[in-house]
């Protein structure tokens, strides 16, 4: 069997586990591979590798990867217990606590979910949307459990391939998105990207191929040469990995380039863990003084981080022998927050390696889901996939109000977009704002990280340029309601 096929045993997974969690953690995961293994017993995936070691054990340890709570790996074990098996809700709980419970009983609601078109499946989303609000830790297994599935994909008839891999590109990876889990985005990506552009695929794949077989000897010289420059100018050797830019992202790049690869200059790259911010700085004089950079590819990501809160330094050097690499410089917290977002929020109390569940900014993450207002699929289909894609997926900025509330805009929103945000009657009577401080307009684009106060007036009422002044749908579909009233 492949990897993603093998059966992992209980000593393995533990023995894993074992270099982060303490032994009565320990424990109790193994009593929850018992009981799993099981309830289980007799069952097969497609492939003919057992149910459980076979799929289970994998969703728990990606949940171990992306440093999970002990509860959080345990509910990814026993993910299916409920409804692939006569186990009980109560039975759960007894065993394992009301925690493990809730969550299983949720990713089991998600799994009872059946994608169909976007034609067909705005009442599906809705629900699914409903469950992962509660606790955005459903999604996290959800994804691990989807992501193991699409390792797998092979082994199912080959009518449902397409249609499960193209669910798993628009809804699955992008929510990892959200939840800023990078690495677990890319592998969903590329892991689906056979199935849903076979040709393309096979392309990029052809030409990634090429390009390392002339770039790996390079690249390897590169990192040898930045470790030991590094190490003797800071004083201490940093950690330092290579990444080449997955199959996916390399074929959106492609596409913008015309098929291009000369023309891409991040296939490759050299990722630098400092200790401090300073020591990033320090870090990027030293090798912009052994190597040109490619003044036009800096991007200091740690003075204004990404809408997401990505903080890293990026340059791009040339070796001297055509090749370009990019070289990202960034501290132990940036490498975790941009590889496992919110998910990451895990430490350890008074040096005793008990790991603190500070999982509270992934449960709530979606909490805006609860406000969240789908079509009801009689309208035009393209328009209700461009509004859900909107509402869900572009690119968000996190805005705050006086109070510290944090309101969730997609970039580009204005102080109107907010005020609708915030309360549907305190967009209908938005005058103008404050923004941090300052009175601004209506139509003014906010920025992340600023705070809004709205400035109302009862003799105020929604024009019909108002629509030109907000991206959100949320406050497009206000203002239109309020105008087809008032046109009555």
């Amino acid at each position: 069997m492949s990897g993603a096929d093998r059966e992992i045993s209980k000593t393995e997974l533990l023995e894993v586990m074992g270099g982060r969690l303490d032994r009565g953690d320990l424990d109790l995961i193994g009593r929850a591979y018992d009981f799993g293994a099981a309830c289980h017993e007799g069952q097969l995936r497609a492939s003919g590798a057992s149910y459980f070691e076979g799929h289970c054990a994998h969703v728990a340890l990606h949940l171990y990867q992306l440093e999970m709570s002990p509860a959080v790996i345990i509910a990814g074990l026993l993910h299916e217990s409920l409804r692939k098996t006569d186990t009980g809700p109560d039975a759960l709980e007894r065993r394992f606590g009301q925690e493990v419970a809730f969550l299983v009983a949720k990713v089991s609601e998600l799994g009872e979910l059946k994608y169909q078109h976007y034609r067909r499946h705005v009442t599906s989303l809705r629900k699914f949307f409903a469950t992962v609000a509660q606790d955005a830790r459903v999604i996290v297994i959800k994804l691990c459990d989807r992501y193991h599935n699409l390792q797998t994909l092979e082994h199912i008839p080959e009518e449902k391939r397409l249609r499960i891999a193209e669910e798993s590109m628009l809804i699955h990876a992008n929510f990892a998105q959200k939840l800023n889990l990078t690495q677990l985005q890319q592998q969903i990506n590329d892991a689906a990207l056979p199935y849903v552009l076979p040709e393309d695929w096979r392309r990029v794949k052809a030409l990634q191929k090429a390009f390392l077989a002339k770039a790996n000897k390079l690249v390897e010289t590169i990192y040898r040469q930045c470790a030991a420059g590094l190490s003797k100018e800071l004083g201490y050797t940093p950690a330092i990995d290579r990444r080449v830019k997955s199959t996916y992202s390399l074929y959106k790049k492609l596409k913008a380039k015309n098929w291009d690869i000369d023309a891409i200059y991040d296939i490759v790259a050299l990722r630098v863990i400092v200790r401090d911010m300073k020591d990033c700085y320090q870090a990027l004089g030293i090798i912009h003084a052994r190597w040109q950079p490619l003044d036009s590819r800096f991007k200091d990501y740690i003075a204004s981080p990404k809408p997401n809160g990505y903080q890293s330094l990026h340059t791009t050097i040339f070796s001297g022998d055509g090749l370009a690499v990019e070289i990202q410089i960034k501290t132990p917290s940036m490498h975790r927050n941009a590889e496992f977002g919110p998910a990451s929020h895990l430490g350890y109390k008074g040096g005793q390696d008990k790991l603190l569940d500070r999982e509270g900014a992934v449960k709530n993450q979606f909490d805006w889901l609860e406000q969240l207002e789908l079509p009801e699929g009689g309208g035009d289909a393209d328009e209700e996939l461009k509004r859900l894609k909107t509402d869900l997926f572009e690119g968000h900025i996190f805005v705050k109000t006086p109070q510290g509330d944090v309101i969730d805009l997609p970039e580009g929103s204005t102080v109107l977009d907010f005020a609708f945000a915030v309360h549907t009657d305190l967009g209908l009577t938005a005058r103008g704002g404050l923004v941090n401080g300052v009175y601004r307009a209506l139509k003014t684009p906010l920025k992340a990280h600023d705070t809004v106060e709205i400035v109302t007036d009862r003799k105020v009422s929604p024009q019909s340029n108002w629509l030109d002044w907000v991206k959100t749908p949320n406050a497009k579909q206000r203002i239109r309601n309020n105008l087809a009233r008032r046109d009555r």
